[in-house]
């Protein structure tokens, strides 16, 4: 389950990837007192941020000129259209956030999402209890079991005023969160559905059925204050937290066990202080990972960041021409939108990374890309090209390196795996590592986002810079599981079903 401003990390192609940065409080003014004693025009703002979310891409997102994907500029168009009939009856902070949702929600891609400060008051309420999505199904949960005027925990809900629980869940949330098709979105989002958030766009359901122990039974709502303290709460009740800490442990029968809850490539990030010298540890001393008998990568809770780490432990578990060779096929090139802020925001990583005793492989991929961009914009393109002459020397090469381990391995996963994370998955699945615990989140192709700012100041936006071409993982497709694991918050489950796959591989 996500918290409601989470963002995916930003990425890009191939082995040096770099976060460009994450969503944070815009105002370095007290906004919280600001919202007390400012009276704001929320429809005005929402019409001028809505306008520079349309104008901030169509100048830098590589969907502009994409002749593969023609419905871009369609929904470009016909989003800002809708938000600027949404503000007729914008109120509150409340309209505009949702109505600015809605508009970035229509694109169906993780990597172009909103973030607000969420420093403005608004009075959410609930009816008693939540739902959380569960193989298809909505069911109740965090509602106090002494109260007999609401469902019990553990019944499914099938209707509300006359709508499916499926219409409801994409009604109250799917709309404005985009991408409802995924098992990961609903995972994510369904806990959302039964709280009134201030959304003037949706009324609240006032009568629903929910069936319990095969019996139907109808209940009508009763919506209540609920405060956000109360909500972090019911929340953790619906989703025990499976939040790791960076980590390397051996395992019974000759195993490790590595846990990356987060890629960010920021050199003052958490991520980047943990797997730094997690990293340098087992490059001085690669052995001992090679003579493993099996080994585990974690990477729940992972939304994404920089696939460096996850190439950089590949190297040294298999070896790096053997993972040079394996690595995912098919990207036959990847295309940079050419703008001033897209070049100015490599620029910047590239500092960061120069700063910071950045690997001197990244450092090149930064500098090559940042060429490219400048070069093709002198030529008046749209796009600079940047075709991935590996492929060929893979074919040409192919089962010619050693590999360094021949042990079982294995990658944990959870809905929140995206972006970065997923890039980790489809590179370990292709060195025939076994993917284990649940289906993933999935990103479009495309990827590598910077920061924008919007005029109101009360927001911001992720801005993808380039597209894949010819990724061997479609667009917005996720990797599904080897060995399904419901109960992912439960290691000890995740580790029994490695020990039979061990013992059955023997």
């Amino acid at each position: 389950m996500v918290q409601e401003n989470k963002m995916w990390g930003l990425d890009a192609m191939g082995i040096a990837k770099y976060i460009f940065g994450s969503f944070f409080p815009i105002l370095t003014i007290s906004t919280s007192s600001l919202a007390q004693d400012v009276k704001v025009d929320w429809q005005k703002l929402l019409i001028e941020d809505a306008q520079s979310i349309h104008d901030e891409l169509l100048d830098s997102h590589p969907g502009t000129y994409d002749n593969l994907n023609p419905e871009f500029l369609k929904t470009l168009d016909a989003g800002i259209l809708k938000a600027k009939a949404r503000a007729k009856i914008v109120k509150d902070y409340g309209g505009y956030k949702w109505a600015l949702r809605e508009y970035v929600a229509s694109f169906n891609d993780g990597h172009l999402g909103v973030g607000f400060n969420n420093n403005f008051k608004t009075d959410d309420k609930w009816p008693g209890f939540l739902v959380k999505y569960d193989g298809g199904k909505y069911i109740v949960g965090a509602g106090d079991t002494d109260d007999k005027s609401i469902p019990s925990n553990g019944a499914e809900l099938i209707s509300c005023d006359g709508k499916s629980a499926e219409k409801i869940a994409y009604e109250r949330q799917g709309q404005f969160r985009g991408r409802w098709f995924l098992e990961s979105q609903k995972a994510d989002f369904a806990d959302y559905i039964m709280g009134d958030f201030g959304n003037p766009f949706v009324k609240s359901p006032k009568s629903c059925i929910f069936k319990q122990d095969g019996k139907a039974k109808s209940y009508n709502l009763q919506w209540r204050i609920f405060g956000n303290d109360l909500l972090g709460k019911k929340l953790a009740l619906l989703h025990p937290s499976t939040k790791l800490n960076f980590s390397q442990q051996v395992l019974p029968g000759g195993g490790v066990w590595f846990k990356w809850p987060a890629f960010d490539g920021n050199s003052d990030s958490e991520a980047n202080k943990a797997l730094k010298p997690m990293l340098e540890a087992v490059q001085k001393n690669p052995t001992e990972l090679q003579n493993a008998k099996y080994i585990v990568f974690d990477v729940r809770g992972n939304g994404g960041g920089s696939s460096m780490w996850a190439y950089e432990f590949a190297y040294v578990v298999w070896g790096k021409d053997y993972v040079k060779e394996h690595s995912p096929s098919g990207v036959s090139s990847v295309d940079w939108r050419v703008s001033d802020k897209n070049i100015a925001a490599l620029e910047e990583g590239l500092k960061d990374y120069q700063a910071n005793n950045g690997s001197e492989e990244a450092i090149k991929w930064f500098e090559k890309s940042i060429n490219g961009m400048k070069a093709a914009k002198a030529k008046g393109k749209k796009y600079f090209v940047d075709k991935d002459d590996e492929d060929d020397d893979k074919v040409a090469n192919k089962n010619n390196a050693t590999k360094l381990f021949n042990g079982n391995a294995f990658i944990v996963t959870d809905y929140t795996c995206a972006s970065a994370c997923l890039d980790a998955v489809d590179l370990y699945k292709s060195l025939g590592v076994k993917q284990i615990g649940t289906v993933t989140s999935a990103d479009t192709l495309y990827m590598d986002v910077r920061q924008q700012q919007l005029p109101s100041g009360y927001a911001n936006i992720s801005i993808p810079m380039k597209v894949y071409r010819g990724r061997a993982r479609g667009n917005n497709i996720p990797q599904m599981p080897d060995i399904l694991i419901k109960d992912i918050a439960n290691d000890a489950a995740i580790l029994s079903a490695i020990q039979t796959y061990n013992s059955k591989a023997k």
